[in-house]
């Protein structure tokens, strides 16, 4: 969801500022329906505070202005193609779509203030948050939909990993075991046990007893696989130690104990060691193609002008 949204975000914030325009002036017209500068002005001038753009630069103002005003039609399908669908905006996705501004400014304190700085209020950004769910909730129906008619064969598959052979070969990888608990002193205390005696005598003991919340191993890791934080102390470990601290893991909600069981170098990832991931990337790939196939020819139901 988070990736979804972002996406979105990004290209909602690719505006700017263009002052000079009269309020009245009609961009584009929708199945006959005008559409006004008056109905973007408020999304252009929060985003040319955000961007920082030069609205001296005439070229720079028109090509941006123009998408804001293509995010603004989308919108405008969007919710006709969920009216005709009987559908309303998830709500899950307008909360996220909060949590996701607040979190780029800062702080919602910082949000609030900054909207003010450009004449906006509270109101403007609820409206921000559900363009996006709006655009999401479609997304989503329209790809879960297609996902069903949707499949890859075996063949298709080993296909793809010949002719990329090349990009399933890692300098080196890691076999890995972890001990992870939601609760930090239940973590503290299993890490002094372990330091007084060793990691995989108190990982073994998890069968009979267990006392972390979650344990297991994982198997030629990447250090692309780990956020930095953690990725960077894994990869200092030396084979057969474990890291003397506790990493916070699933989105910082956890602690886990890290202990390195093995290294190799110059490591290629077998058939079916990246079949699932193959297969997860082109369907990725192709729910893309669908989804910039499927707004594109939007303009041509919904008979939009541009007239900007």
């Amino acid at each position: 969801m988070k990736k979804l949204l972002c996406i979105i975000l990004i290209t909602s914030m690719l505006l700017c500022l263009l002052s000079c325009q009269d309020e009245s002036v009609i961009v584009a017209r929708v199945n006959g329906e005008n559409i006004y500068m008056s109905e973007i002005e408020d999304d252009i001038a929060f985003v040319t505070q955000v961007q920082n753009i030069d609205t001296s630069n005439e070229t720079a103002m028109r090509n941006v202005t123009l998408s804001v005003l293509q995010a603004h039609l989308v919108d405008y399908m969007c919710i006709k193609e969920l009216e005709r669908l009987g559908l309303t905006y998830n709500r899950d996705y307008y909360g996220a779509s909060y949590e996701l501004l607040v979190e780029t400014f800062g702080g919602e304190s910082n949000l609030l203030a900054y909207i003010r700085q450009v004449g906006l209020n509270h109101a403007y950004i609820e409206e921000v948050c559900k363009e996006q769910a709006r655009k999401a909730t479609l997304s989503e129906y329209l790809v879960e939909t297609y996902k069903k008619g949707l499949s890859f064969s075996d063949e298709d598959l080993m296909t793809y990993y010949i002719v990329n052979n090349e990009e399933f070969s890692a300098e080196e990888v890691r076999n890995i075991y972890h001990l992870t608990f939601t609760d930090k002193t239940a973590a503290l205390e299993a890490l002094t046990t372990i330091n007084q005696g060793s990691f995989m005598e108190y990982y073994k003991a998890q069968e009979t007893n267990q006392t972390c919340d979650f344990y297991g191993g994982i198997n030629n890791c990447e250090k692309a696989m780990f956020d930095d934080s953690v990725g960077n102390i894994i990869f200092s470990l030396n084979e057969g130690t474990h890291h003397d601290g506790l990493l916070q893991t699933f989105q910082g909600t956890c602690y886990s104990i890290i202990y390195v069981d093995k290294i190799t170098k110059n490591y290629k990832f077998t058939f079916e060691e990246m079949k699932e991931a193959i297969k997860e990337f082109l369907i990725e790939e192709a729910v893309d193609k669908y989804l910039e196939d499927y707004f594109t020819q939007l303009n041509e139901v919904y008979k939009v002008e541009i007239l900007y």
